[in-house]
């Protein structure tokens, strides 16, 4: 501002100078005495002869007397800090992972030197801060299933302090979370056969990626439900009925029953995984047995000169032989009849 007269009225129009350690820096209007920088300080880097962010003036005022009157007075331009700050950004990351920070962003003025940081908060012991860098990494990976923070709602709460080398250490905070998210799950079920007059009983379905949370239940559906029962705890797959290949009750009469297999867990907001399978009927040999031909060895004796039609033995056979004919030398002198041996 311009400076202010005081005491005796001066005489004619009055012209201002400036002198002083760091008047070099700064300049004056003649006229007015108002004083302005020539350049913007920087606290972080003081150019004042005391590099104390003190910058010392003597401005000195001169009327239009014969005999010239003047007035001096000192002052000093004090430059202040602009503190700083950091702004870290919340972050969501799925579970089953580590987690790894960008640096935290700066706002505002320079910080004066190296920057340390440290990190604070409900659930600071899970995570380790670079403190040259401003980088948190957690020391575990996360799981959504059993949250291990402050609140057990699997949103971590951080604060990370950045503080400056300043003999006057300047400090800034900022809060952030870390949310972790339900990774999906899946299901498979695998394709399988049955033998036709049978109950059919699937094994269970297998987990692949994430395991569903708390509880799951399974669900059938498929064109050939109907057929067929699950087990909402364990997904165990049943027919309801034994299939004949002969006459298929598919939905594509094909002997291929298609089903699809749904698991759902029990989180908040519900994740659900399907499977599609099918259960093909193969075929099965129906026809009755039939016994093996087998005929026992056997010698039999006979009187000579014995007359035709005299019965020489029975042979012992085993099965259901259609028809029964002798070989062999001498065989001309004999016939059978019904498996009994006779002279002919």
């Amino acid at each position: 501002t311009a400076p202010a007269l005081d005491g005796d009225d001066r005489v004619g129009a009055v012209t201002y100078a400036l002198t002083g350690a760091d008047a070099g820096l700064f300049v004056i209007d003649a006229d007015t005495g108002i004083v302005t920088s020539l350049a913007v300080f920087d606290f972080d880097t003081p150019t004042d002869d005391g590099a104390d962010n003190i910058y010392s003036l003597t401005i000195t005022a001169s009327d239009s007397a014969t005999t010239v009157q003047t007035a001096t007075a000192d002052f000093t331009v004090s430059i202040t800090d602009v503190s700083f700050s950091i702004t870290a950004t919340d972050s969501t990351i799925a579970e089953n992972a580590i987690f790894a920070s960008t640096a935290p962003d700066f706002t505002g003025d320079d910080r004066v030197g190296v920057v340390t940081y440290a990190l604070t908060g409900a659930d600071a012991d899970l995570f380790v801060i670079d403190p040259t860098t401003g980088v948190i990494i957690s020391n575990v990976e996360f799981d959504f299933e059993t949250p291990t923070d402050d609140g057990a709602d699997n949103i971590y709460s951080l604060t990370i302090t950045a503080t400056d080398s300043a003999t006057t250490a300047q400090t800034a905070t900022a809060d952030f979370t870390i949310t972790i998210t339900d990774a999906p799950f899946s299901i498979t079920a695998t394709d399988e056969e049955a033998e036709e007059n049978t109950i059919f009983a699937s094994t269970a379905p297998d987990f692949t990626g994430d395991n569903g949370f708390g509880a799951v239940i399974y669900t059938l559906t498929g064109a050939d439900v109907d057929l067929f029962t699950i087990d909402p705890a364990t997904g165990i797959v049943s027919s309801t009925t034994v299939f004949d290949f002969e006459i298929p009750t598919d939905d594509g009469a094909d002997n291929i029953y298609s089903l699809t297999i749904t698991a759902t867990d029990s989180a908040t907001t519900a994740q659900t995984a399907s499977a599609d399978f099918t259960v093909s009927i193969t075929d099965v040999d129906e026809s009755a047995p039939v016994a093996p031909l087998t005929i026992a060895a056997a010698t039999f004796s006979t009187n000579e000169n014995n007359v035709a039609g005299v019965e020489v033995g029975a042979l012992t056979i085993t099965g259901d032989p259609t028809t029964v004919s002798l070989t062999g030398t001498g065989n001309e002198k004999f016939y059978d009849w019904d498996a009994h041996l006779y002279w002919y």
